[in-house]
């Protein structure tokens, strides 16, 4: 079995025909065609029932795709380090990260890691709900932290803080109701919040996540950040549940009170979890961030900083 028999191998798989395959591979048909028969007489099997004009995998054949695929990636991902070790090029790593995540002890952890790591080029970017895993599924990231969204069955993930929920709203909302501000976390009906529009990040992943922490009735607003969002709320123009960390400001300054609703899950601790697929074996670099998280994660027990 060699590299070569197994990309000509998962190629024809992919595009269903000996021919596709080699106009794909620079090769020729006679080679591609080579490529599988060896494999086949190596395991004494067939990969392919070829009675149709379009060649379809066998179940052995759909079986051995799957660990060629990883193996094959395997030595891809191995043949680009050679490439950019050889070529001076240092490490790297692409991880996807929640903005809810972005909290002092959140934060405290990407940069240590970046310290203890200083060769390491770390690639972070961010999205909203559903969004991160999309990152992780399409292979753009090796590595995601987000909050649980009903993860599939394909990833590996552990806890690696919590980050505190609040609910909120303008002062100066409260006032209008003649609620007074000062009051320590006045208690609100939900009625008296069917007007005032709930402001919820969007979902623009393929696969969009249901909010649950909603009300049954009421005016429901959504925006593509916590940006726009931190933003409306203090301007009073509705209310929704934050991070404490994005809103501590504006609740010290008094523009923005916490508030619990009835009936509501007005606050809660939303755990964080680090995920990796569990189809794509890590990247040395990858592992070391795993391995840093869960060294974290233990010094950091609670993650009442997240």
């Amino acid at each position: 079995m060699t590299y070569e028999q197994l990309r000509a191998f998962i190629t024809v798989a992919q595009l269903g025909s000996f021919r596709a395959a080699a106009k794909a591979l620079y090769k020729t048909q006679p080679s591609i065609s080579a490529a599988v028969k060896g494999l086949e007489a190596e395991f004494a099997f067939s990969l392919f029932d070829r009675s149709d004009y379009r060649v379809r995998l066998t179940p052995e054949g759909k079986a051995f795709l799957a660990e060629a695929q990883q193996l094959v990636s395997s030595a891809h991902a191995l043949e680009k380090l050679g490439h950019r070790l050889a070529a001076g090029v240092s490490p790297s790593l692409a991880i996807c990260v929640s903005p809810v995540f972005s909290g002092g002890a959140g934060l405290a952890c990407l940069s240590g890691f970046q310290k203890a790591f200083s060769d390491t080029r770390l690639s972070i970017t961010t999205e909203h709900l559903k969004g991160v895993e999309a990152q992780l599924e399409q292979g753009k990231v090796e590595l995601a932290i987000s909050p649980y969204y009903g993860f599939s069955e394909q990833y590996e993930f552990m806890e690696v803080g919590r980050v505190e929920m609040i609910t909120v709203v303008a002062a100066s909302w409260l006032e209008g109701k003649g609620i007074s501000h000062q009051q320590a976390e006045p208690l609100i009906k939900q009625s008296d919040l069917y007007a005032l529009p709930h402001i919820l990040i969007e979902d623009s992943s393929a696969d969009p996540f249901d909010h649950v922490n909603v009300l049954p009735f009421g005016e429901r607003w959504y925006v593509g950040d916590y940006y726009l969002k931190r933003s409306l709320l203090a301007a009073g123009m509705g209310w929704a549940r934050m991070p404490r960390h994005m809103v501590a400001d504006l609740i010290e300054s008094g523009e923005l009170v916490c508030i619990w609703v009835e009936n509501f899950n007005s606050r809660s601790q939303q755990p964080m979890y680090l995920l990796k697929d569990r189809r794509r074996p890590l990247s040395q670099m990858a592992q070391s961030f795993w391995q840093y998280m869960v060294d974290f994660s233990a010094l950091d027990k609670g993650g009442a900083g997240l």
